[in-house]
């Protein structure tokens, strides 16, 4: 005597949801926030701020870029970049038009 055994297509179709779509790379507007500052005093407007944490730093052919997130949720919409010219020692704050999207977490207690 053979046994059969029964097939559910739900599983199959669980296994289908599962797979993963990629996600496209973020574009993000920038406008200008402040301007004539030196690094330390950019960072230090930043750091007042407490809403942002430093999140990396990459260098493109006449600046580099200090790049932060928010502090709550680094996937969080807003963002914040402190932007030093190459050849001088200026910086400049640029800011996110988005307003923050997390959503706020309860705290303890």
């Amino acid at each position: 005597m053979l046994e059969t055994l029964n097939y559910s297509d739900e599983y199959q179709n669980t296994n289908e949801n599962k797979q993963t779509k990629k996600i496209g790379r973020k574009c993000f507007n920038w406008k200008l926030l402040k301007t004539d500052l030196t690094k330390a005093a950019a960072e230090s407007v930043l750091k007042k701020d407490k809403q942002w944490t430093f999140n990396k730093q990459y260098t493109t052919s006449c600046n580099i870029v200090l790049q932060y997130v928010c502090r709550k949720d680094d996937n969080c919409i807003a963002r914040r970049k402190i932007v030093l010219q190459s050849n001088s020692l200026d910086a400049s704050i640029f800011g996110t038009d988005e307003e923050h999207d997390h959503i706020e977490k309860k705290g303890r207690g």
